[in-house]
């Protein structure tokens, strides 16, 4: 799998405009060309989306909703695994290899944060592309992290949230086996 490439503009400012809400920047706002200053958490963006959606809802703010919706629209393609689907935990906006190890994982609270985003963005909206986006995440989550009764499997946890050490490992197989492509 490659990290999903982003835009970058010439003069390397990154707008709210422009493709990406990044992880990092120069205390002035700007972007700033390293490892750290490309990357970018879709899981936090899309979190960060949703509390401005709830901001903007109870404020009555047309613009803080508009751009949450821009967040979401600007996130979901850059997060996304073209080739298994899922959102991954960082990409890289210049498509070079993310530094973070865990960049390609697909972690439960990442997906939790992408269905709050698309469903509060449909409520409000009713744009149906905020609901086919919420229906194939919705599809996807619960085919790969719940057993068939739609619940965390009960061996896998002992409190219901946090995964067991032999779960961990059964999932990291599973990760390993649909997430990780052999380099030839």
């Amino acid at each position: 799998m490659k990290a999903n490439k982003g835009y970058v503009p010439a003069d390397g400012e990154v707008t709210s405009e422009e493709r990406a809400l990044l992880e990092s920047v120069s205390v002035d706002g700007k972007f700033v060309d390293s490892p750290n200053g490309r990357i970018v958490n879709p899981g936090h963006s899309l979190e960060a989306a949703w509390f401005i959606l709830a901001e903007g809802i109870i404020t009555k703010n047309d613009e803080a909703i508009a751009a949450a919706k821009n967040i979401i629209e600007i996130t979901l393609p850059l997060g996304i695994d073209k080739e298994h689907f899922g959102i991954i935990a960082f990409t890289d906006i210049s498509g070079k290899p993310p530094v973070q190890l865990e960049w390609d994982m697909k972690l439960w609270w990442v997906h939790n944060e992408a269905l709050i985003a698309t469903l509060v963005a449909y409520k409000i909206t009713g744009d149906e592309k905020y609901s086919a986006w919420y229906d194939k995440l919705h599809d996807y989550i619960f085919s790969h992290f719940s057993d068939p009764d739609g619940y965390l499997p009960a061996e896998a946890s002992s409190d219901g949230v946090h995964l067991t050490r032999e779960y961990y490992l059964v999932w990291s197989d599973y990760l390993k086996s649909h997430t990780i492509t052999e380099v030839e």
